[in-house]
């Protein structure tokens, strides 16, 4: 199968270690980019919402925030204002990008 691999049972070692040296400033990374994508799809109509997008520490790891009280009504919708999605997707892209650089170190450990 293209793009697999195996880990045996001695080689969990090498993985924790690479993970635990490689993972906190991934996520942090991830994180970062994850909150430059999220202000560039966010609405720019006072420029508050985009600045309101913030990177905070939380425990095990990073999270993206809106801290503009009106942010969740661009992203859903409202009855009067349709969704403009811009956390959503730059979450999920986040997502995606943080499995393939994680799974790369992996790789690279049981190497």
């Amino acid at each position: 199968m293209a793009g697999s691999f195996q880990i045996t049972k001695n080689q969990l070692p090498a993985v924790r270690n690479a993970l635990r040296v490689t993972a906190p400033a991934t996520m942090k990374e991830v994180a970062t980019e994850a909150r430059d994508e999220a202000r560039r799809l966010a609405p720019k109509d006072t420029g508050d919402l985009v600045k309101g997008i913030k990177v905070r520490r939380i425990r095990g790891g990073w999270s993206v925030v809106s801290l503009m009280f009106y942010g969740h009504f661009h992203e859903f919708g409202t009855v009067r204002l349709p969704a403009r999605p811009f956390m959503t997707p730059a979450g999920e892209r986040a997502v995606a990008k943080l499995k393939r650089r994680l799974s790369k170190v992996v790789t690279e450990a049981v190497r």
